[in-house]
């Protein structure tokens, strides 16, 4: 073999081994590497987006200490924290602070999740914020989001700007529109609760709809097991107003509608409240109420009243109660116009408006529906 054939050859093994070496480090690399010896636990996950990190195509098999991505991470669990550009997508659980602009997701949790968008786990103890959505199977703790909070038993707090929706809550629902719950401790809304059986307070701006609820504070309520009663009144003003009352075993709203015979122009009436019923006996109880109402010619001229009055509700026969008792009364109304014959406390005129205290009365009968 001639000194120029060896060369050649050498060059050709050297080139092989290079190669050989090469793919060796390619394959053995955690990006590439697909049998690869999996390291279990690493102190720290840095990444670009999955596969593009530390932990390569292995990721969703690695526990962390530490993570960071740029936009999407992946991995198996998260031990204090970890921080992404838009999602953290943990495979089992998730302990300490998760981040991220997007959306966060895990199994099991504890700590705190904060999204931009959406927080999805099965199970959470402690906090989820986000933007748009939370999702839980099981959460203990709080749940904050802009628009809707969904989990299956809570125990704790949902609030949501728009609506909330679970199974059971030991705690509170708070929320801008609707919440709902089969059984609920709590439930606070601008517009409309309902559940199954509830153990505390619901507070609507509107309507409350459930099978057992003692303490029910909206305009109407729907309570299965609750009361209801269609009634007729009339008060110191000289307004007929057909009454309707619905709630629970304690507390209920008032809707009235009707006319005043007194006044020329004020001749029709809307008025709304809460009251709360307390019982003497079986045939006698006291009800405390405040409300609201308008007087109006419906087109321009308004006057309004706020009322606070106690009235003894006797039950004549089954279905069947009269009812009467005195009140307090802060009236306003535009220049002279209204009624101020009352037994006046107070009065003072302002910006056009003659405004007045005064003690007043109510009386009327109710049919139990």
């Amino acid at each position: 073999m001639s000194l120029f054939q060896m060369k050649k050859n050498m060059k050709l093994i050297s080139l092989k081994s290079l190669a050989c070496i090469f793919c060796a480090l390619i394959m053995s690399s955690p990006l590439l590497a697909q049998d690869a010896p999996v390291c279990n636990r690493r102190p720290v996950h840095i990444g670009l987006i999955y596969p593009l990190s530390t932990n390569g195509l292995q990721a969703a098999e690695i526990k962390n200490g530490f993570s960071v991505h740029a936009l999407i991470g992946v991995s198996y669990s998260e031990q204090s924290c970890v921080i992404s550009g838009l999602a953290g997508i943990v495979k089992n659980d998730a302990h300490g602070v998760m981040i991220s602009g997007l959306m966060n997701t895990s199994v099991e949790a504890t700590g705190v999740h904060i999204a931009g968008l959406l927080n999805i786990t099965t199970e959470i103890k402690g906090l989820q914020i986000a933007g748009l959505l939370n999702t839980a199977g099981t959460t203990e703790g709080l749940q904050i989001s802009g628009l809707l909070n969904i989990a299956k038993n809570v125990k704790g707090v949902q609030a949501a700007g728009l609506s909330n929706f679970s199974r059971s809550n030991s705690g509170l629902q708070i929320s801008g529109l609707i919440n709902t719950s089969k059984n609920v401790s709590s439930q606070v809304s601008g517009l409309i609760n309902v559940a199954g059986k509830v153990k505390g307070v619901q507070i609507a701006g509107l309507i409350n709809i459930a099978e057992e609820s003692d303490f029910p504070i909206g305009l109407v309520n729907i309570i299965k097991k609750g009361e209801k009663q269609l009634g007729l009144s009339i008060d110191e003003s000289g307004s007929v107003l057909l009454n309707f009352r619905s709630g629970g075993k304690y507390t209920y709203g008032i809707v009235s509608g009707g006319y005043n015979l007194r006044e020329p122009i004020l001749k029709y009436v809307m008025e709304s409240g809460v009251g709360m019923h307390i019982p003497l006996s079986e045939s006698l109880r006291l009800n405390a109420e405040t409300t609201g109402s308008v007087l109006s010619d419906v087109w321009t001229i308004a006057a309004f009243k706020g009322t606070a009055r106690v009235t003894g509700e006797w039950k004549a026969a089954k279905g069947f109660s009269l009812f009467a008792g005195p009140s307090v009364n802060y009236s306003g109304y535009d220049g002279n116009k209204g009624v101020n014959e009352h037994l006046q406390l107070w009065q003072f005129q302002q910006y056009g408006y003659q405004n007045q205290l005064y003690l007043g009365g109510i009386a009327g009968v109710c049919l139990t529906l």
